[in-house]
């Protein structure tokens, strides 16, 4: 027998008795959005509850589990755990240090319009995600944003994350109402954008984007913006 642990902070979620069945919410571009439906939780009454329109959720360190309201997923009222949010820990053990990793920087109402504006970003294609932790698109869009930044194929591009259910002023400065919503910006403007096959929203786009696609837009864009920049200057 085993108990799941949160892969933050090591914190027991559920045993694996109560594990009914794993499945995959949604797949995009090599990345699937998998969960464990189970029964119960350790001890569901001492994590932090936050709901939203769709469902119902309980946070951790991050988000951990959620109960849909509407139920898109046919998982009726099964507790649901992101896969990639626990490990396993086999009885009698003690779960491994957590590994931190490179993410992305988080932005809120504190800091978000400075980071768009600071001396220091002015030169770089910044690009900052509107989502939620919980939206399965969104996490295909961390897994490719990680891959990116890992493999640093982009130096002159930042990416940012906005957590629209904890930031919904700077959300609603925009008319999207759907997640991921990607906003670009370039010495403290928004830049506007296009992309063939990808829903527009006031010059920012809507939905999961490729990697391929991510990856040539904003090397297209990220020249072509520092290329007009240079020119201007001289």
């Amino acid at each position: 027998m085993s108990t799941f642990h949160c892969t933050s902070c090591g914190r027991a979620i559920f045993r694996s008795e109560d594990i009914l069945q794993r499945i995959t919410l949604s797949s995009f571009n090599g990345h699937r959005a998998e969960c464990y439906a189970i029964r119960g939780a350790i001890d569901a009454g001492s994590l932090r509850r936050y709901d939203v329109s769709l469902h119902e959720g309980w946070y951790c360190c991050r988000f951990i589990m959620m109960r849909m309201v509407e139920d898109k997923f046919g998982t009726g009222a099964d507790l649901l755990v992101y896969s990639d949010s626990v490990m396993e820990v086999a009885d009698g053990q003690a779960p491994p240090a957590p590994v931190s990793r490179r993410s992305v920087v988080k932005l809120g109402k504190r800091d978000h319009d400075a980071v768009i504006s600071a001396p220091e970003n002015q030169d770089k294609l910044l690009v900052v995600k509107h989502g939620a932790i919980w939206c399965p698109p969104c996490r295909h869009m961390d897994a490719i944003i990680s891959r990116v930044i890992e493999r640093n194929v982009l130096p002159d591009v930042r990416f940012f994350e906005l957590d629209t259910d904890e930031e919904p002023a700077i959300a609603a400065r925009f008319n999207s109402r759907a997640i991921p919503f990607f906003v670009f910006y370039f010495a403290g403007t928004q830049v506007k954008v296009e992309l063939r096959g990808a829903q527009g929203v006031d010059g920012g786009l809507v939905g999961a984007i490729p990697e391929q696609a991510l990856v040539a837009l904003c090397q297209t864009l990220s020249a072509r913006l520092r290329a007009s920049r240079t020119a201007a200057a001289g």
